[in-house]
């Protein structure tokens, strides 16, 4: 069985999306236990899955703005703080929250502590491309990085991509001003130089800010500064279309009639850019795994990080990125 502990507190919307999107994913998958911590109880649960969940009611939440420093000092008694530790105990494989991201990074390493070779933990989020996924790291976690850290997270973004997406030898791209040799800082140059040199890992040079999407490396390095402003741009892009499909189709009669003449088109096109879908983001380095769910998220959305974290787990994430840092 594979056990995920779940945070239901930190949500824009509250627990019932989080419930529910837990609800479907142990419908599709019979193997997975799962323990609810929050201050509310689900109401009753279907027959036949009521007896894979289990409830801790803990009163105590992190706030959204509330700092890492006062969290870590205050809140060792919240819901996310408590799921973490059930996870250094062995009492689950994983956990999922969508709780404060300062908080979630600075109790995985007070409480699990980083992996050897790892010097502090990032966030990976995958985004969509012609051809499948790219991963992303970091994407917010910390936001300067050296030559040595770049490096480093190209070798946690193998083992992620590996596991992930079954890709033998990941390619690798440093997010730069340029594709060419000499553009970028002396850190993106020096780590190149090195990454280069390294024949465990699949460098693929540099790439600019609009190659994310054409599906030419399987995972993108960045500071988490660049990062997190990256993705975030990436998301509110993917809303934009969607608006605009929307309001497209009710603008008038002969737009209504000709989308719906494409709508198995548009439909596979709404799927590919849908942000939920997308929704799960690892903390990676840690000894244990933590997937950062967004706090806006719905059900489908929440259902997709619990997913995330049931696939990782049991494709041991983890191991995969402990193996490779210690090269």
């Amino acid at each position: 069985m594979t056990r995920i502990a779940v945070d239901l507190q930190g949500g824009d919307l509250g627990s019932p999306p989080f419930v529910l999107g837990v609800l479907d994913v142990l419908e599709r998958c019979p193997d997975l236990q799962v323990i609810l911590l929050g201050d509310t109880e689900p109401d009753s649960l279907p027959e036949k899955i009521a007896s894979r969940v289990e409830f801790i009611k803990i009163m105590v939440s992190v706030d959204s703005h509330e700092s890492p420093s006062s969290a870590l000092r205050n809140k060792g008694d919240s819901s996310m703080a408590t799921a973490i530790r059930l996870l250094a105990g062995n009492k689950v494989d994983a956990v999922v929250s969508a709780g404060n991201t300062g908080a979630l990074v600075g109790f995985g390493v007070q409480i699990l502590g980083v992996s050897d070779g790892v010097s502090r933990p990032a966030i990976g989020a995958a985004i969509p491309t012609h051809v499948g996924k790219t991963w992303l790291l970091d994407v917010g976690a910390t936001l300067n990085d050296s030559a040595e850290r770049l490096i480093e997270l190209a070798k946690i973004g193998s083992a992620l991509s590996r596991v992930s997406e079954n890709i033998q030898k990941p390619r690798i791209s440093l997010l730069n001003v340029g594709s060419e040799a000499n553009k970028g800082t002396a850190e993106h140059k020096l780590a190149a130089s090195q990454l280069q040199e390294m024949a465990d890992l699949e460098f693929a040079g540099y790439v600019e800010g609009d190659g994310l999407f054409n599906g030419r490396q399987d995972v993108v390095v960045c500071d988490g500064y660049t990062g997190n402003i990256t993705i975030k741009t990436a998301q509110g892009l993917s809303r934009l279309l969607q608006e605009e499909r929307d309001l497209a189709y009710n603008s008038s009669v002969l737009a209504r009639l000709a989308l719906a003449l494409a709508k198995p088109a548009i439909k596979k096109f709404s799927k590919r850019i849908n942000p939920s879908l997308y929704n799960g983001a690892p903390l990676l380095g840690l000894n244990g795994l933590i997937v950062k769910s967004h706090g806006s998220a719905d059900q489908q959305s929440f259902a997709n990080a619990v997913q995330v974290a049931v696939n990782m787990a049991n494709n041991g994430l983890v191991s995969a990125i402990n193996a490779d840092v210690r090269v």
